[in-house]
């Protein structure tokens, strides 16, 4: 009887994590192909580059190579994050459809 019960607790704990990792893989997934859709970074505003107090070897040119560069790497690790959400959801899918098939299995013989 104790066995059955912790059994039963464990398809039920392990349900619910991969359940939440589901939800939020699903989340994280739509918030950053929203992001890589319609990037949003404040980071590369073009007045506070010209306003920049910083003076020196600096040119208009390598500031727009700059910022090129940034803008490209914030597209890569978007991208890495996208493929990092979907992984979350693949694995995540598979263990709780398993584990709860074994708790209905187990409902089922409760049952009988």
């Amino acid at each position: 009887m104790f066995t059955k019960n912790i059994r039963t607790l464990y398809l039920y704990v392990v349900s619910f994590l991969a359940l939440m990792a589901i939800i939020f893989g699903t989340v994280n997934l739509v918030e950053k192909v929203t992001n890589y859709i319609y990037p949003v970074d404040y980071t590369y505003d073009q007045s506070y580059i010209s306003s920049s107090p910083i003076k020196g070897d600096y040119t208009t040119q390598d500031n727009t190579n700059t910022i090129a560069t940034q803008q490209r790497n914030t597209q890569i690790r978007t991208l890495k994050d996208i493929f990092t959400a979907v992984a979350v959801i693949v694995i995540s899918v598979p263990l709780y459809s398993y584990h709860w098939t074994m708790i209905q299995k187990e409902r089922k013989k409760e049952q009988v």
